[in-house]
């Protein structure tokens, strides 16, 4: 039997316990292989500043390489890969030549999550036809800065 294959949206919240939990119990309940796919976005602070592409990108290149080795040290099979500014092309992008099961969008809570208010994993539920699992993560969880 071949495992199902996750497609994990995160950026922020790549390394919260709260994405970290979600694996585990995924792992718990089948036999999974995971993609984290890390949207190479800016924060809104960043917008009203000037800022570089590349800068960006290389952040975002960081916080996957992070992220995968946490959720491997779970004992995730996991692969990371960082996209396009806009979470929904990414998505679209990585769609194209690879097939998922289920996606886990991973975001902020509601009032500081720009992904929520463009109702991404409403969105991505509707345009994919694949089930969206939403994991909330709460600042009191943030991991401590690196």
């Amino acid at each position: 039997m071949n495992p199902r294959e996750v497609l994990l949206v995160a950026n922020v919240t790549a390394t919260w316990p709260a994405l970290a939990t979600r694996v585990k119990a995924m792992m718990a309940e089948a036999p999974t292989r995971f993609t984290l796919l890390v949207p190479a976005s800016t924060t809104s602070e960043e917008r009203t500043l000037t800022w570089e592409e590349s800068e960006v990108w290389h952040r975002a290149e960081v916080q996957m390489q992070r992220a995968v080795e946490q959720l491997g040290a779970l004992g995730a099979e996991i692969e990371g890969v960082v996209g396009d500014p806009d979470p929904m092309n990414a998505v679209r992008d990585l769609l194209l030549t690879r097939r998922f099961d289920l996606l886990v969008v991973s975001t902020l809570p509601e009032r500081r999550s720009p992904w929520i208010g463009a109702s991404l994993p409403e969105r991505l539920s509707r345009e994919t036809g694949l089930d969206v699992i939403h994991v909330v993560n709460y600042e009191e969880h943030a991991p401590a800065p690196a």
